[in-house]
């Protein structure tokens, strides 16, 4: 669970969960939280459903499988050509909220760990089916124009490549995942934050001075070696 509990006001940095009020300190909600994070989700959503309605992209019979599978793990309904579109809350499957309608941290994981089960039953039938070595491991991540890349030695690069980015449901699914357990990664280091400054506030802006670069995130990559299926998530660092 992310909570945000921390007043900070040493070299006038505020703390993750904060804003500035008059020069008080107000604490921001996870959801709150939450709102300012997905900001980038949400337009990449409604680029890429804006594409969507143009006839240069043709739903797979993989597409159209993951849809409902998404439908039937989330409720999430996909969107139509011409209907208006939905709270990035009730439309994307990161932010899907509990029965009793809270959210958290901990059902962000659990709602990533259901999309990783989906994408995982397209992607193992693909390796099974057309004999995929998994030895050396496959590596997946996100290039920068956005399509799934895997690391340039491994034999079946290309044919991997051409599956995930030719079945555009099972691309954005890889990509929710991605971007949601790197979010997670960043709430769980600004909670260390958060603790640490509560038992010494010098050190700890001096400890996590990074979380406030503006440069600062995390990359999550999958790792498929053999039967182990891994999403690691690791600490990045742009340079400017």
């Amino acid at each position: 669970m992310y909570t945000t509990s921390v007043t900070m006001k040493t070299c006038g940095i505020l703390a993750p969960g904060q804003t500035a009020n008059n020069g008080a300190v107000q604490h921001r909600s996870f959801s709150d939280e939450l709102d300012s994070a997905i900001i980038p989700l949400v337009s990449l959503q409604k680029s890429e459903i804006s594409s969507a309605e143009t006839p240069t992209r043709v739903l797979t019979a993989i597409d159209k499988n993951i849809q409902k599978d998404l439908q039937q793990t989330f409720g999430i309904t996909p969107h139509q050509p011409g209907e208006p579109l939905k709270s990035a809350l009730d439309s994307l499957w990161p932010f899907q909220k509990t029965a009793n309608g809270t959210l958290s941290g901990a059902n962000m994981q659990e709602n990533a760990d259901a999309a990783a089960g989906i994408f995982q039953k397209y992607l193992s039938g693909f390796i099974v089916n057309q004999d995929i070595a998994t030895q050396p491991p496959i590596e997946l991540s996100i290039a920068g124009n956005g399509k799934v890349q895997v690391q340039d030695n491994h034999p079946d690069k290309i044919a991997i490549e051409e599956f995930i980015n030719g079945n555009s449901e099972l691309r954005n699914l890889y990509a929710g995942i991605s971007s949601t357990k790197s979010m997670l990664a960043m709430f769980e280091e600004t909670s260390r934050f958060q603790q640490r400054y509560a038992a010494d506030p010098k050190a700890a802006v001096e400890e996590f001075a990074h979380l406030f670069s503006g440069k600062y995130g995390y990359d999550t990559r999958l790792v498929i070696d053999g039967s182990s299926w891994e999403y690691q998530s690791n600490s990045t660092l742009k340079i400017s």
